[in-house]
């Protein structure tokens, strides 16, 4: 029979071990399966993307969300384990960014990217239905290789849903909706492996 401490003492050993290994279990969820294969990426970065904000009216609170500075770091952070390296470069326009990829510059062999991303934002939204309100963020980044013969559009869709008592203030909803949207489009990212080279 055991006694009472030695009851504790196995309850204790058998908590330490599924909390030690809850870390091990995240990380395997989250885990790329087919990255792409470490090169260089060039993000060019839109002003109208990366100056984008947003200004939401929800239940009588104004808020304005920098979702274009958020997204911009969003996806820095949430590429950079699949690249050797990343340079972001801000530009004009999208066209601006089109006209940079088609004039040749990367296709050097001295081009120091093997990899160039242009982020767009194709629909922003929020709601209120009662006391939930909510985000709908819709974004793609378009990959090229630097001799433009492969173009891989992915896209990314995020949403939150909060009640305005118990859920997360507009600001922090808007930012997981921009969260969210990043990482959909990491997973394409993540589907794509090698394909996007």
């Amino acid at each position: 029979m055991q006694t009472p401490s030695m009851r504790f003492f196995i309850a204790l050993t058998a908590a330490a071990v599924v909390i030690g290994s809850y870390p091990l279990v995240v990380s395997a969820m989250t885990h790329c399966a087919n990255p792409p294969a470490g090169g260089r990426l060039l993000m060019l970065v839109p002003r109208d993307f990366e100056n984008f904000v947003y200004a939401s009216d929800i239940n009588g609170r104004h808020t304005r969300h920098s979702f274009g500075e958020q997204a911009t770091d969003e996806l820095r952070a949430q590429l950079s384990p699949f690249f050797r390296s990343i340079t972001v470069e801000s530009v004009a326009s999208e066209a601006v960014a089109s006209d940079r990829v088609a004039s040749g510059d990367y296709d050097r062999s001295d081009s120091r990217y093997d990899l160039i991303a242009v982020p767009e934002f194709r629909d922003v939204d929020s709601w209120v239905r009662g006391d939930r309100y909510g985000f709908n963020i819709d974004m793609g980044v378009k990959f090229y290789t630097p001799d433009q013969s492969k173009v891989t559009r992915i896209k990314g869709r995020g949403e939150s849903s909060h009640t305005g008592f118990f859920g997360l203030s507009p600001g922090e909803s808007g930012s997981l909706a921009v969260r969210n949207a990043v990482e959909a489009v990491v997973d394409g990212v993540c589907q794509e492996g090698n394909r996007i080279l």
